[in-house]
């Protein structure tokens, strides 16, 4: 981690460093970064997180492309695979709180 103080950290840094340690199955993986020099940015570089790919699509993906409602089963996989990550990141030594997810509604 930075030992730059937390108040001067950018949301990119914050977030880099935190996903560089989380490791779960229901948790995209921080594959690597890359900053470039870029004028137009209001830093002066451009940041960028390679995530891991996610084959089968994003939850939201899935979520908008449905033609009607999901299955009571299906739905009980995802908020179970949900909880799943939800439960790990709130137990690490230094726990995460999820402050951005966002609300959808099943169909």
């Amino acid at each position: 981690m930075s030992l730059v103080p937390f108040q001067c950290r950018s949301a990119y840094e914050t977030e880099r460093d935190l996903l560089v340690q989380l490791r779960h199955p229901n948790v995209v993986q921080l594959l690597a970064t890359c900053e470039d020099e870029d004028e137009s940015a209001s830093s002066g570089r451009r940041r960028s997180l390679v995530l891991e790919l996610m084959g089968g699509g994003s939850l939201r993906g899935h979520l908008d492309d449905a033609t009607g409602p999901m299955e009571a089963t299906h739905l009980i996989a995802v908020a179970a695979d949900l909880a799943a990550a939800l439960v790990h990141l709130h137990s690490l030594e230094r726990p995460v709180l999820v402050r951005k997810s966002k609300s959808f509604r099943a169909r």
